[in-house]
C-alpha cells in the first residue's frame, strides 16, 4: 500500500499577479489537506490551449504513478463545454474538455475518459470552474475518490481534440515551425530528433535569415553570443543563443519556419 502523501500537479494560463493559483491551492488543501501541491509552470500564454497540451505532455512522465495532474487553461469557462476525467499511464488528470488533452486522449495507454458532473450554476461562478468545479475534483482524486464517481464515463471520439502543429518531411528535408520560446528566450521546434537522425549528419538549420551548419550538443560549444542549434530536453531541435536571447536576436515569434535541409540541397 502506497503511504505517501498525493501529489497533485497545477498547469495554468493565470500568471502569479492575482490571486487565483493560491486560491485553487487553498480550495485543494480544504479538500485534501495532506495533498502535496507541484507547480509545473502558470505562465502559458493566455487561453494558449496547444502550449498547454505539450507542456502537459511533457512534464507527466516525470511524476509518479498516481499523481493527479490538474490544468486549467479554460477560454471557455462558464460555456457549455464539459470538463474530464481522464486516466493515463497511471495517471489521472483533470482538465476542460478544450483539446488540452489531446495527446492523452490519442494514447495507447488511456484506460478511462469520464464527464465530470457539473455542480448547479448557482453553485459555481461562472468565470472561476478551477476554483470551484476542479479544484474541489483533484482534491477528491487525490483523498482516494474513483474516477467513476466524479461522473459517467464517456468515449475519446466524443471529447474534443486539437491538431497540434507537425514538421513535414519534404524531399529537400524537413519544415517545421517555432513551437514555444522559453524563460531564456531559447526557441522550440516542432522537428524531433528522429527526424534529425533520418537527415543524417550533415545538415543545415535555417530560421529567418540565419543558417546554421550543424546541431550541437551544449550551448557552451559556441562563443558567448552566438546562435546555434542543438537537442533540447524534450527531444527536440531548439535554437539558442549561448548566453543570449535567441528569440530578441533572431527577431523569432511562434509559428515561424524552421527548415532542416540536406547541406547539398542548399
Amino acid at each position: 500500500m502506497n503511504d505517501q502523501p498525493p501529489i497533485i500537479s497545477l498547469l495554468t494560463d493565470f500568471g502569479l499577479e492575482d490571486e487565483y493559483v493560491g486560491v485553487m491551492k487553498g480550495v485543494i488543501f480544504t479538500g485534501c489537506p495532506q495533498a502535496r501541491i507541484v507547480d509545473i509552470c502558470h505562465s502559458i500564454p493566455a487561453q494558449n490551449i496547444a502550449r498547454a497540451a505539450s507542456m502537459l505532455t511533457t512534464s507527466y512522465t516525470y511524476f509518479p504513478p498516481g499523481t493527479v495532474h490538474l490544468t486549467v487553461v479554460d477560454p471557455g469557462v462558464g460555456t457549455a463545454r464539459h470538463i474530464l476525467v481522464v486516466e493515463a499511464d497511471g495517471h489521472l488528470f483533470i482538465a476542460p474538455d478544450n483539446g488540452v488533452l489531446t495527446p492523452l486522449l490519442r494514447s495507447p495507454s488511456l484506460s478511462a475518459c469520464h464527464r465530470l458532473k457539473m455542480p448547479s450554476a448557482e453553485k459555481s461562478s461562472a468565470t472561476f470552474h478551477g476554483r470551484d468545479i476542479m479544484a474541489p475534483a483533484a482534491a477528491q482524486l487525490a483523498a482516494g475518490a474513483a474516477p467513476a464517481t466524479l461522473g459517467d464515463e464517456v468515449a475519446p471520439a466524443d471529447c474534443l481534440e486539437i491538431e497540434a502543429a507537425a514538421a513535414v518531411v519534404t524531399p529537400d528535408g524537413v519544415t517545421g515551425e517555432v513551437s514555444a520560446i522559453d524563460h531564456f528566450g531559447n526557441i522550440a521546434t516542432t522537428i524531433s530528433t528522429e527526424h534529425i537522425a533520418a537527415m543524417g549528419a550533415k545538415v543545415l538549420v535555417i530560421i529567418g535569415d540565419t543558417t546554421l551548419e550543424r546541431i550541437h550538443r551544449t550551448y557552451g560549444e559556441v562563443a558567448e553570443k552566438a546562435p546555434l542549434a542543438l537537442i533540447d530536453s524534450r527531444g527536440f531541435l531548439e535554437i539558442a543563443v549561448n548566453r543570449g536571447d535567441a528569440a530578441a536576436i533572431l527577431d523569432c515569434q511562434v509559428g515561424d519556419r524552421v527548415r532542416l535541409l540536406h547541406r547539398s540541397k542548399r
